[in-house]
């Protein structure tokens, strides 16, 4: 007989309430309970999805009918929040990053072992039909020997129009390096070992308190490969962003998260055909199985610490402020 979990969220804003639906759309996951610490947020969200909300999220963590807790709050509530979920006995799911510092990644990490709970990150893109044919192209070899990995990030602004709060929009929390890069410092993870950075120039508004306008980056894997960085912020560009993994035969980009585009040798660009697959209802399942011991894809707290290493370091390389 096949097991059903019961889950609780904490902190059901933009991504959280993404998660919400594909947990109460999945035959192996129920949401009972709710909280948010923006309780007009939790009492609408209690409203449209009928969840019992709780205004305390220690209460939430009181109810032994729930097995997983979603942790979906801003970065620098994390560490405390999952600590309280880890000594609840209760499972974790973390969205990402996994803390604000690497110092909290590495206290939750060890809390969690410590404790023996499955603990694993929301790193969606892995499940992707995209993301799972590039990584089969890598691995076959069909584009070659490879030779770079390139990121490109463009913004038209920050946040994104779906992403007005006040903590995204931070130097000490958001911006689009530390919301965006920790997707494809863990994807590049996943395929090649790991990677490190050498040298990192960032801009920043003239505002301390607003996150960064631009950075360029440049870093190796362990295996030698140079990757290449480039983000903006700029008002005349559309947003696009763009992962392309470079060989001697072709090059493979994987555009705006979900599309996957071949460059073949005689610089002819086509899109590869991908089947259409809930990648969320695949994390689901993947953490799932994971939890019951079984063979499973998911990314973990350790991973989310060795991200957080990459990305700290990124960051903290060479910020330039130019004052514009």
């Amino acid at each position: 007989m096949t097991h059903t979990y019961n889950v609780g969220i904490i902190g059901v804003g933009g991504v959280g309430e993404v998660l919400l639906k594909a947990f109460q759309e999945h035959p192996r996951t129920n949401v009972i309970a709710i909280h948010d610490a923006n309780q007009a947020k939790m009492q609408e969200m209690s409203g449209k999805y009928h969840l019992p909300s709780f205004p305390d999220y220690h209460e939430l963590l009181a109810n032994e009918e729930i097995d997983v807790v979603y942790l979906a709050v801003p970065p620098k509530f994390h560490h405390a929040i999952a600590l309280d979920i880890i000594r609840s006995g209760k499972h974790i799911l973390c969205e990402k990053p996994l803390a604000n510092s690497v110092q909290e990644a590495r206290e939750m990490l060890e809390e969690a072992e410590r404790a023996s709970v499955i603990h694993g990150m929301n790193f969606p893109t892995i499940y992707r039909p995209a993301f799972r044919k590039l990584q089969d192209f890598v691995k076959s070899r069909r584009i070659g020997n490879i030779q770079e990995i390139e990121l490109i990030c463009q913004f038209s602004q920050w946040p994104r129009p779906w992403q007005q709060n006040d903590w995204i929009s931070s130097r000490e929390q958001g911006g689009f390096v530390k919301e965006v890069f920790p997707h494809y410092i863990q994807m590049i993870g996943m395929m090649f070992g790991g990677l490190a950075f050498s040298h990192s120039s960032i801009t920043y508004p003239e505002d301390p308190s607003l996150s960064e306008i631009s950075i360029l980056a440049k870093g190796t894997t362990l295996g030698g490969i140079p990757i290449a960085v480039k983000g903006t912020v700029d008002d005349r560009l559309a947003e696009a962003i763009t992962f392309t993994v470079k060989g001697d035969n072709s090059a493979m980009t994987l555009k705006n998260w979900k599309e996957l585009w071949e460059i073949t040798g005689d610089g002819q660009t086509k899109e590869v055909q991908l089947p259409a697959e809930n990648h969320l209802a695949l994390l689901i399942d993947h953490f799932l199985q994971h939890l019951e011991g079984k063979p499973a894809v998911t990314v973990t707290f350790r991973e989310g610490y060795q991200v957080q290493v990459v990305l700290e370091s990124l960051i903290q390389i060479d910020a330039v402020y130019n004052g514009k």
